[in-house]
């Protein structure tokens, strides 16, 4: 076969260059993570929407010889934790949850290995040592007091809640506390202490009781 006459398309209609680039474009969607396809010099790249270029170690060798994927699950990767959800017929009042994460870390190997196991463990420990025992609640709830203390404050299924307590025992995210949105934070904690130039992504799967689960990913690679 002419390998001039062969295209690599994508599943959006775009033109590719070469099958690495297609592949990292399956992962993207695989994610879920939306991207473009633009050209920069003599080099086409795809960019996803939070600014990060890829592939930027195309052409070396193939992908499939260097990406790999790490998987860190330990009975110690765990954490309680409480919440609320005002919106939430079930879950509006404030109430607890022990909860384990599973941690994947994609990258491309150097000396070998994606990150040392130790190192990436340890981060995972001290991200969710951080969340330990905490009340994790949305920012718009919270109101800062005098003397260390926080007001806490919100409406839910059977009226309206009002709790001062310490500040070092709340955990302040963006988003209501769901554990898709408490995933996602995870995943993007532990991306800021990982990341380096080898890093594509982290992925965390974090289980909210027996049967309930949430995955979120943070594509860490710029």
């Amino acid at each position: 076969m002419n390998r001039e006459a062969v295209r690599y398309v994508d599943k959006h209609g775009n033109v590719l260059p070469s099958y690495d680039h297609l592949k990292v474009a399956m992962l993207l969607d695989l994610l879920g993570v939306r991207y473009s396809v633009k050209t920069r010099g003599e080099q086409v790249v795809l960019e996803t929407d939070n600014g990060a270029v890829l592939p930027g170690m195309l052409g070396a060798e193939p992908l499939d010889r260097m990406a790999k994927v790490i998987e860190i699950s330990d009975s110690s990767l765990n954490f309680d934790y409480a919440h609320f959800l005002p919106d939430s017929p079930k879950c509006s009042v404030l109430h607890g949850h022990s909860s384990r994460v599973t941690v994947e870390v994609a990258g491309y190997p150097v000396d070998d290995m994606v990150v040392e196991f130790g190192e990436a463990k340890r981060i995972v420990k001290g991200v969710l040592n951080e969340l330990d025992h905490k009340l994790i609640v949305c920012g718009r709830y919270v109101e800062k007091l005098r003397g260390g203390r926080v007001k806490v404050r919100f409406v839910g299924k059977d009226g309206e809640y009002e709790l001062i307590i310490p500040e070092n025992s709340t955990y302040i995210i963006d988003g209501e506390s769901t554990v898709e949105n408490i995933s996602s934070h995870i995943a993007g904690r532990i991306a800021e202490r990982i990341r380096r130039n080898n890093i594509l992504y982290v992925k965390v799967r974090m289980s909210e009781g027996f049967g309930k689960a949430a995955s979120s990913h943070t594509w860490a690679m710029e």
